[in-house]
């Protein structure tokens, strides 16, 4: 037993080497593997983690090195130049006043952008403002225009409505706006009718606090003055 697992281990290795040798042949025949790369691989294997982490540490201060050196001697040929040259001076002076000028030139571009920007927008709104001010006058002289057509046409069909109505019945609507403190409006409605009709309304105020209302809203009348029917004129049509 002993002997077939040794001839097993042995199989396995030659066939782990034949596979090895196999594999080196295909990548040198590719062209992947060369004596250089195999030299790389060596080497790269030859030194500790640690011994590289110093080498690579040692190059770079190496190069600082270098570039410290490097930035000395520039400054040194600078130095043996010796200063700028007035005229140079004067260029580079030049040139920042030439830099600032065009900054101040965009500056104030854009200063006179804005400003042109919120006279726009001022503008605008004022017009806007004016507009919705015009609509809401037209509104409100729409409503009362409305008002007052419905109003004229109310007071149309009362007067109307009374000058159809029975003398004894205009009377006792008379006579409940008079309670109500409603003189001026009993007076219009009286104007606005024929002094026929209205005289016969006059002439139902018999009794003696009737008569006293009657004569209030004569008073009134004439104070107000004639209108469409003189006072004259209702007194002769109470009498007749």
């Amino acid at each position: 037993m002993i002997r077939l697992l040794g001839v097993a281990i042995i199989i396995a290795l030659i066939l782990n080497t034949l596979a090895l040798a196999g594999l080196i042949g295909w990548l040198g025949f590719s062209g992947r593997l060369d004596r250089d790369r195999v030299d790389q691989v060596v080497s790269l294997f030859e030194m500790t983690i640690e011994d590289q982490a110093a080498a690579e540490a040692a190059q770079l201060a190496e190069a600082e090195e270098i570039l410290k050196k490097t930035q000395e001697a520039a400054r040194l040929e600078a130095a043996s130049r010796g200063p700028h040259s007035f005229a140079q001076r004067l260029n580079e002076e030049g040139v920042a006043s030439e830099v600032a000028v065009a900054r101040l030139e965009r500056l104030n571009r854009e200063k006179a952008d804005l400003h042109r920007l919120l006279q726009l927008d001022k503008q605008m709104i004022e017009q806007q403002r004016s507009a919705l001010k015009k609509e809401r006058e037209a509104f409100a002289e729409d409503i009362k225009q409305q008002a007052a057509s419905s109003k004229d046409e109310d007071f149309q069909r009362t007067v109307q409505m009374l000058t159809k109505l029975k003398p004894k019945q205009s009377k006792e609507i008379f006579l409940r706006m008079l309670d109500a403190g409603e003189l001026d409006q009993a007076v219009d409605y009286l104007n606005a009718m024929p002094t026929r009709v209205s005289g016969k309304i006059l002439s139902e105020f018999k009794t003696a606090p009737e008569i006293s209302q009657m004569k209030v809203l004569l008073d009134r009348m004439a104070t107000r003055g004639s209108g469409p029917v003189s006072v004259n004129d209702q007194l002769a049509e109470v009498k007749s």
